[in-house]
């Protein structure tokens, strides 16, 4: 009688030890694979870092300081890789072409490869003439033979020109293109004809260069960020005072007079 009362608590008991080794096994295994899992996310990632850019397209930046604003394009160069003479109007093509997906805008060239090129300024200047406020725009042109338009978009995060969309047109410039006999093989923005107050930028790539001027008031923004730095630390002094503001004033008005008469920059005293 007493083993017949104790068989469903040995039953019982087993039961327990059974299902909590399974609960054990599956925990287990859940373990397993989150660990596996992550020794291939880890391998994927590690492959992306020592992995070539899509395409062999390297990503670049550039900067110069013009006056005092601060210039950057960040880029990405794709290379002529043979197909000389099939670049521009064909791999490039003239004007605005229909991609077909994206927002499906007549869209221009993103002047690089991959993502947005992007250039970038720290103060207020002017392009070929044209005034466009400090910040950072999406860069692209719409290509021709013997004129260029170059657009600056207040969109700069886009991916490439896929999402161009017209109405974030910050400036519109055109400029003409000028061939050359030297080739370069991997696209390169460079800074050319630099003065205190201004530089040609310059896009090249395979035969063509394609130049635009940046140019910047340099005594406005200089007084400005005087008059800023001393609102922060002490007292401007006054325009009868020979103080710091008038001094750097003066030094860079002569660097650009003598610049523009006599071919170099003549320090002050």
């Amino acid at each position: 009688m007493e083993l017949l009362i104790s068989l469903p608590f040995v039953e019982q008991s087993a039961n327990k030890k059974f299902f909590k080794e399974m609960r054990m096994r599956n925990f287990l295994k859940s373990c397993l694979l989150v660990f596996l899992f992550q020794l291939v996310f880890n391998g994927l990632t590690s492959a992306q870092l020592v992995s070539l850019p899509r395409g062999g397209n390297k990503r670049a930046t550039v900067s110069e300081e013009i006056g005092i604003t601060n210039v950057m394009i960040q880029y990405s160069r794709p290379g002529v890789k043979k197909r000389d003479g099939h670049i521009w109007g064909e791999l490039i093509p003239t004007g605005y072409s229909q991609l077909g997906y994206g927002a499906k805008n007549p869209t221009p060239w993103r002047a690089g490869a991959n993502e947005n090129t992007t250039i970038e300024f720290t103060t207020d200047v002017k392009v070929d003439g044209h005034d466009l406020p400090a910040g950072k725009y999406g860069f692209f042109v719409a290509y021709g033979a013997e004129e260029c338009t170059l657009i600056f978009s207040k969109n700069s995060t886009s991916w490439g020109n896929f999402f161009y969309d017209s109405t974030e047109d910050a400036l519109r410039v055109k400029v003409k293109p000028v061939k050359t006999d030297r080739s370069v093989e991997w696209l390169k923005y460079e800074f050319a004809d630099q003065t205190p107050d201004a530089a040609t930028i310059q896009l090249q790539w395979e035969k063509l260069v394609i130049p635009f001027t940046i140019k910047v008031d340099v005594i406005k923004h200089n007084s400005l960020r005087s008059e800023k730095n001393c609102a922060v630390t002490n007292p401007c002094p006054d325009s009868g005072n020979h103080g710091t503001r008038p001094r750097r004033i003066v030094s860079l008005i002569i660097q650009t007079w003598s610049k523009h008469y006599y071919g170099r920059i003549v320090q002050p005293v």
